[in-house]
């Protein structure tokens, strides 16, 4: 089993590689993939941080989680509401504008 902190983890490996083969056109691609490798323990520590950033949601991501909750037909009996919420928090949280 993957844990969140694992996945996010690997989405900023990946990320990682992206901005690198963006920036350093003509590295090899397993040299960049070697180096993110060594990288792995700081992208655990990144996505931990991530992940308790997100700990207390924005006024726009409890918005967005009530209205999928509240979305939900409990007539049909599947229970998809709090993947529902989760999924448009998250979005939610994407979505905003980054202040600069």
């Amino acid at each position: 089993m993957t844990t969140m902190v694992e996945k996010v983890a690997r989405a900023i490996r990946m990320a990682d590689i992206e901005q690198v083969k963006l920036r350093h056109t003509g590295v090899p691609l397993g040299l960049i993939e070697a180096a993110a490798d060594a990288l792995r323990a700081d992208h655990m520590v990144m996505a931990r941080a991530a992940i308790e950033a997100m700990r207390e949601p924005t006024r726009g991501m409890v918005e967005d989680g009530y209205a999928a909750l509240m979305d939900w037909d409990a007539r049909t009996g599947e229970d998809k509401g709090i993947f529902d919420t989760w999924v448009a928090m998250i979005d939610a949280a994407l979505n905003e504008e980054v202040s600069r």
